[in-house]
């Protein structure tokens, strides 16, 4: 089964989807990933606008924060709105289903072949620890992370699937 048809017959609807065995660069961590792709990125920026817009500052540091999300939130969506999915990809081939839709959160990139799964995360159950850096954040970057932390964009990953992940959904599983 080629990675198109593996895609393209599933539902059009949030779908949840497991990439198993899936190792961070960064980290090395390997972890086991349940994630609903199908879902409308810009919803949950707006959605996530409104939630920072509501949030009460308790200090100048969360003020500034809110505000740097507001913004970056306002950025994205008008991005959205105005650059055409085919045109924001150049790079990457579009998964289309069998009535000529795109499939959100997949695409195939057109030089290395990689899939890459673009979702809202469910669940991570690590399979083998990674080495992970000492964070020394600013205040405004904790409070950034405590705010951010309130909304459904933070819980957004993107995979670029390797050859040693199999990735499960609707019972179909597609070994890259």
């Amino acid at each position: 089964m080629d990675d198109l048809t593996f895609f393209a017959g599933i539902r059009p609807s949030a779908t949840i989807l497991t990439v198993r065995e899936y190792l961070s660069k960064t980290t090395g961590e390997v972890a086991d990933y349940q994630l609903v792709f199908h879902v409308n990125y810009a919803k949950s920026l707006e959605k996530s606008f409104y939630i920072v817009e509501e949030f009460a500052p308790q200090n100048e540091h969360e003020e500034v924060a809110r505000q740097e999300l507001l913004d970056s939130y306002t950025a994205r969506l008008e991005k959205i709105k105005t650059t055409p999915i085919d045109e924001a990809t150049p790079f990457f081939q579009r998964v289309r289903d069998e009535d000529n839709n795109i499939v959100k959160g997949v695409k195939i990139h057109t030089e290395t072949g990689k899939i890459h799964l673009f979702g809202f995360l469910i669940h991570k159950k690590p399979i083998k620890a990674g080495v992970y850096k000492e964070v020394n954040s600013s205040e405004k970057t904790l409070a950034k992370n405590k705010i951010e932390a309130l909304t459904p964009v933070s819980k957004f990953r993107n995979f670029i699937v390797d050859r040693s992940t199999v990735i499960v959904s609707e019972g179909k599983h597609l070994i890259t």
